[in-house]
């Protein structure tokens, strides 16, 4: 019996997703030749869509850290911000599959934007966060 935190973080992930989800396709690739080898499409697992969310933490100084940055000109406040990993939470395929690391995800909004899974982080209710690196479509 799920926990009563456990069923409203799924309620609440449920209706995130129906607003602000974006369909995705995972491309299941394969390295026949070991892990630096050449990467190509999957001939054991088939591809699945799912729908993901994405998101981009941001990384940034502590108020404590700016007075150690001198301040420049041109209203330069000092500090420094870096963007972060693109990342996604997705769930399972409709049929139980799960992404793996070497996987393309590919957006389904026109863009047609593809990134490699780079590492897979299990959240505990189901779902999985990605940390996804920005390739080049494969050929």
């Amino acid at each position: 019996m799920s926990s009563f935190f456990a069923s409203l973080a799924g309620l609440a992930r449920t209706t995130v997703e129906r607003v602000h989800g974006e369909a995705v396709t995972i491309l299941p690739m394969d390295r026949p030749t070991g892990p630096n080898g050449k990467r190509q499409a999957s001939s054991v697992r088939a591809a699945w869509s799912v729908s993901a969310l994405f998101y981009r933490e941001a990384e940034g100084v502590d108020r404590d850290m700016l007075s150690a940055f001198p301040r420049g000109g041109s209203g330069n406040a000092g500090g420094v911000m870096r963007a972060g990993r693109h990342t996604a939470s997705v769930g399972k395929g409709p049929e139980g599959q799960l992404p793996i690391e070497g996987d393309i995800l590919r957006q389904d909004d026109g863009s047609l934007a593809h990134f490699e899974i780079t590492s897979i982080d299990p959240d505990g209710l189901g779902h999985f966060t990605l940390t996804l690196a920005t390739i080049k479509a494969p050929t």
